[in-house]
């Protein structure tokens, strides 16, 4: 009859049976009335479905069941009476979804209530269980959404109740249970299991909610969606263990909670969607687990969670506070271990993170801080050993990153600061860090670097620091046995008695703004590209120097002298400096690279070993004339020609007097006169003696 334009219906007393879907959308029915003495059982699922005129209903006395959805979407049913006497026994699921009851009373028959089975009918403000009423649970949303219901009173027989069989009652002020149930009790309109020791269910309509320090647990979704609700009170003496799963999700009128030191475990979703919630405070010696997720989760107005002292929280859960955008401080207890994954996820007015010391830290998720825009001040835990990504939890947007005091590092890895635009680091004094990798600082924007420790650098560890000006390292401890692989003298240059160390390959390569370098004394080794481009380092090469590699001091301006004892130069080590006119090779010397002292002032060279460099490339500008001895006995020297000095004597050979001048000057004539002068007026010497 779904399209017939029936208006209205007269049932007899011989009507048995109205099948499902029998009058399903007909939209012409106003009235249906029945025989008082009528044998129906039963009407049919969906049987008056969507009968959007029908107004009212008189249920005959011997029917037994509703079935699934029979008056749902009859907007206009406001009447629907169920006389004395009446049978009702089973109200299926939606059986009365969205229609204008305003009332229900049900007989004492009645033995069960459908999921959502009144749903939406928010004209309600009443229903009534007849005295006796053998229903034994409630729940399943049976009343959800009744907005207009102010209070109601269960069957003393009802054994479980599910707090989701209110939910959205924003109306609800009460819900009593009598004296004679043995399995619930009620206080102030709030639902309690029969010992008092579990807060089931607050109705909707609360404003405020005392915890009483009987209670032990508050179940799950017990104050789910209580929108008005404004203060959560906490008795003196709290016993509170527990607070189970979305017990105040979505309590969107609530602006602080603070929590007793009972508390030991919240359950997920606990306050999640409270986006009043604006401070959440755990009190000294506070033993709460929060491992679990989406406890705060978007808490819009979040602005404060704070601990007291000795707090024993080992875990923030997985998106605890995921979308909490006005948080902008949290401390990390020290007993904390773990923080999982998206904890902190959108976060964006996140500024400050700040684990308390001697922190237990030892999992931080690599999406932790996912999305916390504004977090770019990070200070490490001070309980890592290794500084790695895993050490920031994924902030997008760290620049500065302080190491605390006290720390033993065995490694600043490659990667650590890979995602990151660094622009300072700090490292506290009492921290030490053994090893740090290849590339760790490479490109990034520091200003200075001070580390009051010895340490170990793989290559290229600032590599391009454009901004970097000051370096300070109390030690570099490389050996040139493992960090110079391409050094085969390196064993010859260790001392029995002393250490020492290198400036590993392209240490400092391309830092053009780097004005100064502190470092150890006892360097025997300065690798390859160690200095290339730091055009405006003012450093003193120390006298332990006997290697400096390939392109070592390249273009650096203000480089002008070279230490005594140096025996291997790379190709182009000196390339681009301000190293002088005259210069001393010692004789030890064992390798001069091509290039080694183009683009110089180096225009003549004193030799007095006896070492064959008459094959080496050139190593000095055209022009340079080198002075030896007897004991050289080539003709060429790295490229460039040689002035035999009748000598085997050091002293004799690179003389700097007026009377070695005039020897020097009749060996070479014409062509050394320009040199020779050059002797004379200097007043400075370069020396690898």
């Amino acid at each position: 009859m779904m399209y017939c334009e029936l208006r209205e219906i007269n049932f007899g007393k011989n009507l048995e049976n109205i099948g499902g879907v029998s009058f399903y959308y007909n939209s012409y029915l106003e009235k249906v009335s029945f025989n008082a003495d009528c044998n129906l059982v039963s009407i049919g699922g969906q049987a008056f479905a969507g009968c959007s005129k029908l107004k009212s209903i008189v249920l005959p006395k011997k029917v037994k069941s509703l079935k699934d959805r029979c008056f749902q979407y009859a907007s206009v049913l406001a009447t629907f009476s169920i006389p004395a006497g009446s049978v009702l026994s089973t109200i299926e699921d939606l059986s009365f979804d969205n229609t204008a009851l305003t009332s229900i009373s049900f007989p004492k028959t009645l033995t069960f209530l459908g999921v959502n089975s009144f749903q939406y009918c928010k004209s309600l403000k009443s229903v009534t269980f007849a005295a006796g009423t053998n229903l034994p649970t409630l729940g399943g949303g049976v009343f959800k959404s009744c907005t207009s219901l102010p209070t109601i009173t269960i069957p003393s027989t009802v054994s479980t109740f599910d707090p989701s069989a209110f939910a959205y009652c924003s109306s609800l002020v009460s819900i009593y249970v009598p004296s004679a149930n043995t399995h619930y009790t009620s206080r102030d309109g709030i639902v309690y299991t029969y010992n008092k020791q579990r807060l089931v269910c607050c109705p909707a309509g609360k404003v405020s909610a005392f915890i009483y320090n009987y209670i032990i647990v508050i179940g799950s979704n017990a104050f789910w969606r209580c929108t008005k609700l404004q203060n959560l009170t906490f008795q003196s003496g709290c016993k509170l263990e527990t607070i189970e799963d979305g017990t105040f999700y979505s309590c969107t009128a609530l602006v602080r909670v603070d929590l007793p030191t009972s508390l030991k475990t919240v359950k997920q979703n606990a306050f999640a969607g409270c986006t009043k919630l604006a401070i959440i405070t755990f009190p000294d010696y506070a033993r709460v687990n929060l491992d679990a997720d989406s406890i705060f989760s978007d808490c819009t107005s979040l602005t404060t969670f704070t601990f007291g002292k000795f707090c024993a929280l080992k875990v923030f859960g997985k998106n605890i506070f995921s979308n909490c955008k006005k948080l902008t401080t949290v401390v990390i207890p020290a007993n904390c271990t773990t923080i999982r994954d998206n904890a902190f996820k959108g976060c964006q007015s996140l500024k400050y993170v700040k684990y308390q010391a001697k922190s237990k830290m030892s999992s931080l998720s690599s999406t932790a801080f996912s999305g916390c825009t504004s977090l770019t001040n990070y200070s490490v835990p001070d309980s890592y050993t290794q500084i790695s990504s895993a050490c920031f939890g994924g902030a997008p947007s760290i620049t500065i990153v302080s190491i605390p005091t006290g720390m033993k590092i065995s490694k600043i890895v490659s990667t650590a600061f890979s995602p990151y635009k660094l622009k300072s680091i700090t490292i506290a004094s009492g921290t030490t860090i053994s090893f740090i990798e290849s590339s760790t600082f490479a490109n990034k924007l520091i200003d200075n670097f001070y580390l009051d420790c010895k340490v170990s650098l793989s290559s290229y560890v600032f590599k391009n620091c454009s901004k970097l000006k000051k370096v300070y390292i109390k030690q570099i401890s490389n050996t040139p046995i493992t960090s110079a692989t391409n050094f085969k003298y390196s064993k010859r240059l260790m001392s029995a008695t002393k250490e020492y160390y290198t400036i590993p390959t392209g240490t400092f390569y391309g830092c053009n703004n780097l004005e100064s370098v502190t470092i150890n004394n006892n360097i025997v080794n300065i690798s390859d590209y160690a200095f290339t481009d730091c055009s405006k380092l003012v450093f003193k090469i120390p006298s332990s120097v006997k290697r400096i590699g390939n392109f070592a001091f390249k273009n650096c301006f203000n480089i002008n002298k070279v230490p005594e004892n140096v025996i291997y130069f790379g190709n182009s080590s000196f390339i681009g400096t301000s190293v002088p006119s005259v210069l001393r090779i010692c004789s030890g010397t064992k390798f001069i690279g091509s290039s080694s002292f183009m683009s110089t002032k180096v225009r003549v060279v004193y030799y007095c070993g006896s070492r064959d460099f008459s094959k080496f490339y050139p190593s000095f500008e055209r022009g340079t004339n080198v002075i030896v001895g007897l004991s050289y006995k080539h003709n060429v020297f790295c490229g460039s020609p040689i002035f035999h000095k009748a000598s085997y004597i050091c002293d004799d050979i690179i003389e700097t007097n007026f009377v070695g001048v005039d020897i020097i000057k009749k060996q070479m004539k014409n062509d050394l006169k320009t040199h020779a002068s050059l002797l004379l007026t200097s007043s400075y010497y370069l020396g690898l003696w």
